[in-house]
């Protein structure tokens, strides 16, 4: 099922406003969305005679609607025939305008349910395929009764997009394009779009919440057990992210407990376990710990029983759906459940009928982290204003009256204030307190295990703290206290789950880091060690480094000393790295005179090529080998100086000597003369900004963990670290033109995408963004090295142009179809910055849709593959169909080609 959506409804509502209509009609989504034909399908679907319609028992039409009395004795139907075509797509829209709660559904020709559930009176919509031809049948259920108007069944004459990949932002159903993960310490975080609705270097990144299930949405997959329970298609009911992702959990006809059970090893800590679900024939869930359970009312949305110290939570997120909650600690290798009942007897054992359940969606389990902002609940310690001398434990130095407890420092170790059974391990709890009169010592409060910092002046004080097992509540004095307190309130913070997000999570540590912009979470390149510490790493030879003995360029004090130790020549401080052979590298470093006035600077390959720098007057010196070379002033009398050269080998150097003179390699020792040296760097490419490293270097890179489709389906995802392509490159956002995008870059191992969602699509147009310097590559592919696309390959003769597994499609380049024999040809068409539009593809037979990995091993066709002249191939946008597109393609492709600027 889909990898989807990671935000609730009232989250996203918290992180981003609501689009205006104006904004809205400027989303491709909104542009190129389902349209419905001008023809209604219904006759008299407004009741205005009592005509048109088969009435079973019960059924009456009068007064302009349609009403159940409720006087049947089996479920009874209100059909009309010869609605449907098998294949087509139909919207349904209807009015309930009175009803008693109970469930009515709505099926295609007796055999396809497109709803059942209680539905509360207002207009409902429903989108869906038909799968039989034949009748519109509304079923009353035996209890129904209520009436219905405004029946309307139209057919999506124009569909809006299968999946829709971009850095842009193409609709509104979140605000987030991707989840990265950064490379120096493989943190993961969300991208949001930038108030430009693109992907930019000031995009806001938020932290990733956790979820230590194997899969969040595929709840087919072996690691949900089922229960005297099975997983059906729901795919005509809309998440609660706008998407078609949801689930029909179904009991079959055994008499006893229905439920989903998932094993794990999560550890005895707490946890908090999630799931979204909607009411359809039944109306109760329970979720259990192993065997702690609480149920909920998904009809009106209320906590039914809570077992155990189980911290339930249940939220409305719209639509009929609810986000429900557990949180408790347990054993190491608990089992969570999911249960799921009639509404009325919500406990009971009882008999299915194979497909009567409830819908759900997005289940998650992390380790407690969040909680209510404000506490909930009485008072959990008992006169905490001290009115009595009663409640309260006093060991030696302790007393109450007039009001408070009072510590007159006769005690000679620390002694305790305190009151049993106040607090439970797992819990989160704020404790509000005074210190008064103090004159002597200091006095810390204490949860459970869990201790509050020592407090040493009067005043009020508030701590919140998580208990890690049950106890007391305890005011420690230390031995030399004298004070008091008082007005001492413990309340519970509510545990709440965490922003949904889906599997998979490739690191949990994304947790700490503060929200930011992209360009700062990613951080910049900078391929040496230490680059502010010259006395850790480097190597040293006929000098010395002294740390700290200047301010630096930030105006901390954390710039080194270089001096001479000897009168030789090449009295030098060097690093290595390691890079590749015949690309472009920047040496740079922040440089100052402190007695001396000259340093020398060598290019990566340390033997050939070097600049003198004269720190003096912020000159450029000699210069050998005509290497590039650049000073720049930065301030108090600081100078950034960088020489470029073109690497020979996989060795890179950083070398810098200190002198007397310029072209000279000659220095002397005078005392502390020398230079202050601060801020080393080695750039790819070109002089960047400067990145700050300790002991290990930044590549600047963030990858794409999952690519979210903005139509609300299933997501491209990547979850294997080493394949994900590149958003960011060398402390760089990676851009095609002025476009933001993704980069499948040269190398092994390839990088690739899964794009689930896609497959058994008999008629697939799709239209990429595309700008490619690789010499032979494929798109899409299998995986398996069984099932291509369109095929591209330099100086080709071969007239296999497209493999017949994905059908017969017509290739179009920027607007234009190009007269192409051989992959050659098509290579000559693709290469470079191009609109592509691959018209009536076909995945019908696939078992995957990838990009970039072709054979499941590296080769040459792999996109980016490392081969002979290097290549990589860049994707800025990515949208498919699965109608025929080509009567809009003029249309669709302005839009693509207005913001990207192609052709």
């Amino acid at each position: 099922m889909a990898l989807t959506r990671q935000l609730t409804r009232s989250l996203t509502r918290s992180l981003t406003r609501k689009l205006t209509g104006e904004e809205l009609n400027r989303l491709f989504l909104e542009k190129f969305k389902l349209t419905l034909s001008d023809t209604e399908l219904v006759t008299n679907g407004t009741f205005d005679a009592d005509s048109n319609w088969t009435k079973g028992t019960g059924w009456s039409i009068a007064n302009g609607v349609a009403a159940s009395d409720g006087s049947q004795s089996a479920n009874s139907g209100l059909i009309q025939s010869s609605v449907h075509t098998s294949g087509k797509t139909y919207t349904l829209t209807f009015d309930v305008v009175s009803t008693n709660g109970e469930q009515i559904k709505f099926w295609v020709n007796g055999a396809q349910n497109i709803f059942g559930s209680a539905l509360t009176v207002g207009t409902h919509t429903y989108t869906y395929t038909a799968t039989a031809t034949g009748t519109a049948y509304f079923e009353a259920t035996t209890a129904f009764v209520g009436s219905i108007d405004n029946v309307s069944v139209k057919e999506v004459i124009k569909q809006a997009p299968l999946a829709a990949f971009s850095l842009r932002k193409l609709g509104d159903v979140s605000p987030y394009a991707a989840r990265i993960r950064r490379s120096s310490d493989n943190t993961e975080a969300q991208v949001m779009f930038d108030a430009s609705d693109r992907v930019s270097e000031s995009s806001v990144v938020r932290n990733t919440s956790q979820n230590l299930l194997l899969y969040s949405e595929g709840f087919s997959q072996s690691a949900y057990s089922k229960i005297n329970s099975g997983i059906q298609d729901a795919s005509q009911i809309v998440d609660p992210f706008g998407g078609n992702n949801a689930v029909r959990l179904a009991a079959d006809t055994t008499n006893g407990q229905h439920r989903l059970d998932i094993a794990t090893s999560v550890g005895t800590g707490s946890h908090t376990f999630s799931v979204y679900a909607k009411a359809a024939d039944y109306g109760s869930i329970w979720l259990r710990r192993q065997g702690s359970s609480s149920v909920f009312n998904l009809e009106n949305g209320t906590v039914l029983s809570d077992g155990g110290n189980n911290n339930p939570t249940i939220t409305d997120v719209g639509n009929g759906w609810y986000r429900v909650s557990i949180t408790n600690t347990g054993s190491a290798n608990d089992t969570f459940r999911i249960n799921f009942a009639p509404t009325d007897t919500p406990t009971s054992d009882y008999a299915g009928t194979n497909t009567s359940g409830i819908y759900i969606f997005g289940t998650q389990l992390e380790e407690t982290v969040t909680y209510e902002s404000t506490p909930s609940g009485s008072n959990l310690v008992t006169n905490g204003t001290f009115d009595a001398d009663s409640n309260w434990i006093k060991q030696s130095g302790w007393s109450i009256a007039n009001g408070k407890a009072s510590s007159d420092g006769s005690q000679s170790l620390p002694a305790e204030l305190y009151q049993s059974s106040a607090v439970a391990a797992g819990n989160r709890y704020r404790i509000t307190f005074d210190v008064l009169d103090l004159t002597a010592g200091q006095v810390r409060m204490k949860a459970g295990t869990t201790a509050d910092v020592y407090r040493t002046s009067n005043g009020s004080y508030s701590a919140d703290l998580t208990v890690t097992a049950s106890h007391v509540i305890s005011f420690e004095a230390s031995s030399t206290f004298v004070g008091s307190i008082d007005n001492v309130v413990v309340k519970i913070l509510p545990p709440i789950p965490s922003e949904y997000i889906s599997t998979p999570v490739v690191s949990n540590d994304g947790l700490t880091f503060t929200e930011s912009t992209l360009d700062t979470f990613v951080g910049g390149e900078n391929l040496l060690r230490n680059s502010e510490d010259f006395s850790s790493v480097w190597n040293v030879a006929n000098g010395a480094i002294t740390a700290n003995q200047g301010t630096d360029p930030n105006g901390g004090n954390g710039a080194d000393l270089f001096k001479p130790t000897s009168d030789q020549p090449n009295t030098v401080v060097y690093q290595t790295a390691t890079g590749v052979t015949g690309e472009t590298y920047v040496t740079s470093v922040y440089a100052k005179a402190s007695g001396k006035n000259f340093i020398n600077m060598r290019g990566v390959n340390d033997a050939s090529g070097y600049a003198w720098f004269n720190l003096s007057n912020g000159t450029v010196g000699t210069v050998n080998s005509s290497i590039p070379a650049t000073i720049e002033a930065v301030g108090n009398d600081w100078y950034r100086c960088s020489v470029t050269q073109v690497a020979d080998s996989t060795t890179e150097y950083f070398v810098l000597t200190v002198n007397d003179a310029d072209a000279s390699m000659a220095v002397t020792v005078n005392g502390n003369d020398g230079v202050l040296l601060w801020g080393a760097q080695l750039n790819t490419d070109s002089l960047k900004t400067y990145q700050a490293t300790t002991g290990t270097a930044r590549d600047g890179n963030a990858s794409v963990v999952v690519l979210y489709n903005q139509t609300g389906g299933e997501d491209a995802i990547q979850g294997t670290t080493a394949h994900q392509p590149l958003l960011y490159s060398a402390g760089l956002l990676v851009r095609s033109g002025t476009s933001p995008a993704i980069n499948f870059i040269g190398g092994n191992p390839q990088r690739s995408l899964v794009f689930n969602g896609l497959t058994g699509i008999a008629h697939l147009d799709a239209f990429f963004v595309q700008d490619s310097s690789d010499n032979t590559y494929i798109y899409p592919s299998s995986g398996n090295g069984s099932y291509f696309g369109i095929i591209a390959t330099q100086n080709s003769t071969s007239t296999d142009v497209v493999r017949s597994p994905y059908g017969t499609p017509t290739l179009e380049v920027n607007g234009t179809a190009p007269s192409i024999s051989n992959t050659g040809g098509n290579w000559s068409a693709l290469n470079g910055r191009k609109l592509a539009y691959h018209r009536s593809a076909s995945t019908a037979s696939w078992p995957e849709v990838n990009f970039g990995n072709t054979f499941g091993v590296n080769t040459e066709w792999n996109l980016g593959a490392q081969v002979s002249g290097g290549g990589e191939i860049k994707f800025a946008e990515i949208i498919f169909f699965d109608s025929d597109q080509h009567a809009n393609q003029a249309a669709i492709e302005a839009d693509i080609n207005d913001f990207h600027n192609i052709f």
